[in-house]
């Protein structure tokens, strides 16, 4: 029949069928969910489903166990024995045998919000500005950034 011939149809859309237990509440519900005598269920799963998927779980867990000590291993294998010491070393590594600075000089108090700072490569000043004054190295000479550095 095409649309607008004929009877309507008597029912229109699905009924709900509803379950055995829908109208269970409380602690009724509760000693249902733990176990249902109709249906041997245990928290909701059958004791097939259960072992299903215990067995798939503890099969799962345990290739990912096995393929991290394999992962391991191979670290292990890229390491060099304990006699031998550290593989990278002095002119083998990156930085070589000159490190670099392993420490940075403060500014002065009047440039504290400052991170630059600037050396001089004419200054052959050696004797910081204020010596032995409580704000002895509050210059901009490269020696009152040593100075900095060795009161801090």
């Amino acid at each position: 029949m095409g649309k607008g011939q004929g009877p309507a149809p008597e029912q229109l859309g699905g009924t709900a069928i509803k379950p055995v237990g829908w109208d269970r509440t409380g602690m009724e519900a509760f000693k249902y969910l733990l176990y249902n005598p109709d249906t041997g269920e245990v928290l909701t799963r059958t004791p097939l489903s259960w072992l299903k998927i215990t067995v798939f779980y503890t099969i799962y867990y345990s290739c990912l166990a096995a393929f991290w000590v394999g992962c391991l291993n191979i670290f292990f294998l890229t390491l060099p024995e304990n006699s031998m010491g550290p593989k990278w070393t002095m002119d083998k590594s990156i930085i070589g045998t000159n490190p670099g600075v392993g420490l940075r000089p403060q500014n002065t108090d009047k440039l504290i919000d400052s991170q630059m700072f600037v050396l001089k490569a004419q200054d052959t000043n050696v004797i910081p500005t204020n010596e032995g004054r409580d704000n002895e190295g509050q210059g901009n000479t490269n020696v009152d950034y040593a100075a900095r550095l060795k009161n801090s």
